[in-house]
């Protein structure tokens, strides 16, 4: 197990049952004969949570002009918290694009960063 959040269970998880830990973390509910996980156990550690929530994935879409033609899009599923990751990764990746230039008799470099979304107001 890997700690990502400084969380105060982490130094005693390995000593605890998963029903334990579960329970410490408050991601399931109901009597001990009823147990179920709650929505958020489902979409942060399940491995496809569209199993339960039909729609659980982000989806990028860009669309470079108005015709919709030559549209990229993109969809990131898994754990949310590995969606969100994925998909912001991606937008630094594929989508802004930066570059510096030397100019010509300037002693400094022009940084340009190009977003190929029109700003939203």
């Amino acid at each position: 197990m890997s700690q990502e959040v400084n969380s105060s269970l982490y130094a005693s998880s390995n000593a605890l049952s998963l029903h334990e830990l579960a329970r410490n973390m408050q991601i399931v509910s109901g009597p001990l004969e009823d147990e179920h996980p709650l929505n958020v156990a489902l979409l942060m550690f399940s491995k496809h949570p569209e199993k339960y929530f039909r729609y659980a994935r982000l989806e990028v879409v860009f669309i470079p002009d108005s015709s919709g033609n030559n549209m990229i899009e993109k969809t990131f599923t898994g754990p949310i918290q590995n969606q969100l990751k994925d998909a912001l990764h991606y937008l630094q990746l594929q989508l802004i694009q930066e570059k510096t230039i030397k100019m010509p008799n300037q002693a400094e470099a022009v940084r340009i960063v190009n977003y190929p979304f029109e700003a939203i107001e």
